[in-house]
């Protein structure tokens, strides 16, 4: 599995993260090396890839069709030359995997039923707003009640998120996210309560009219439900993710000892799957040959801290969008620090930068 269609099983959505994991992927398996001079990071083509799908082979012929010929015959491209010239084949490449697993994730009929749902609940909060307005008078339109549609929407937004990003998420950030849902949900209900006048709407009216909007759009996002093939490649990608997670450092010791690379191996996926920081951390006192592809100066030197360094470089620069008002190019170079392989940003459409 490519770390890209790892990323989009793990929380349903292709990011530029995902998307830029499979540079340092296509390293680790030899079909191009990095090395970092002249105050840039170079990427030299070694081979054609060998791809899994085509749209794997269109971002990376992609990419090196802004490559040059350099003095020694390589074919090498300047990330910095990237720049704001590669976000439209990030984004094409986004569209691609989204379109390879569409209607895959989740059982049709229930997403059908979710969306019916939420929009039912919206519609619903709309229409009391319109039922209130109407007793009170023909010529007036009560707008403060249209104010309970906002935390509906917001508890509506956070459901989504929860449903489709739960396994990703860290258990402090369930928590909050689940605080705010309940607060959200809370605030729509007491909303329909406050917000009429009591002689205008009887008290028993107006507790279905909360109960109605607070509990539809809070549960209307959770009634999608998983195809079993989602839930089989979903239950295998924790496991591993959990692995990454928990791992101890003597048997991680062991793996490097079998094989060398094997932190290099495994960093696109930990990447994807948002451990790479605790997958870097486990690896940080233990003694490591830099990787087979990396040519840079310093290669006696080499850490993690590097490999973080130029991993967020390449993610900034292949992810940029220029602004349209300033008209200059982002410059990769001089960029120091991070963690992780940076996606930021990231526009543009289709394999036509």
């Amino acid at each position: 599995m490519l770390p890209v269609q790892m990323g989009k099983i793990i929380d349903g959505k292709c990011s530029n993260n995902d998307v830029t994991s499979m540079i340092f992927y296509w390293a680790n398996n030899g079909y191009l090396a990095i090395d970092e001079r002249d105050d840039d990071i170079y990427l030299e083509k070694l081979c054609d890839v060998d791809a899994v799908t085509a749209y794997e082979k269109a971002m990376f012929d992609k990419m090196f069709s802004h490559a040059t010929t350099d003095k020694d015959g390589k074919k090498v491209v300047a990330i910095g030359s990237l720049s704001g010239k590669f976000a439209g084949t990030v984004n094409a490449t986004k569209t691609a995997v989204n379109r390879e697993y569409k209607g895959k994730l989740y059982k049709r009929g229930f997403n059908l039923l979710s969306a019916t749902f939420t929009a039912l609940c919206l519609i619903y909060g709309l229409g009391f707003a319109v039922l209130t307005s109407l007793r009170i008078g023909s010529c007036f339109f009560h707008w403060l009640g249209l104010i309970t549609v906002i935390p509906a929407l917001i508890a509506t937004g956070l459901g989504a998120t929860l449903n489709s990003q739960y396994v990703k998420l860290t258990v402090a950030r369930r928590r909050i996210l689940l605080a705010v849902l309940f607060a959200a949900t809370l605030l729509a209900s007491v909303g329909v309560m406050f917000l009429v006048p009591p002689d205008v709407m009887s008290v028993a009216e107006r507790i279905v009219c909360a109960l109605c909007l607070g509990a539809g759009s809070a549960v209307s996002p959770f009634l999608r439900v998983r195809t079993q093939f989602y839930n089989s490649q979903l239950n295998e990608i924790i496991g591993f993710r959990n692995f990454l997670r928990d791992a101890e450092k003597d048997r991680l010791e062991t793996m490097l000892k079998d094989n060398p690379q094997y932190y290099y191996d495994i960093l696109p996926y930990a990447n994807v799957l948002g451990v790479s920081e605790i997958w870097a951390d486990k690896f940080k006192d233990l003694t490591m040959d830099p990787p087979e592809y990396y040519r840079g100066r310093g290669i006696s030197m080499f850490d993690i801290f590097l490999l973080s360094r130029i991993s967020t470089n390449v993610g900034r620069s292949l992810t940029y969008v220029p602004s349209k008002s300033s008209g200059r190019s982002f410059s990769g170079k001089g960029f120091g620090g991070g963690g992780g392989f940076g996606g930021f940003g990231g526009a543009g459409q289709g394999f036509s930068d």
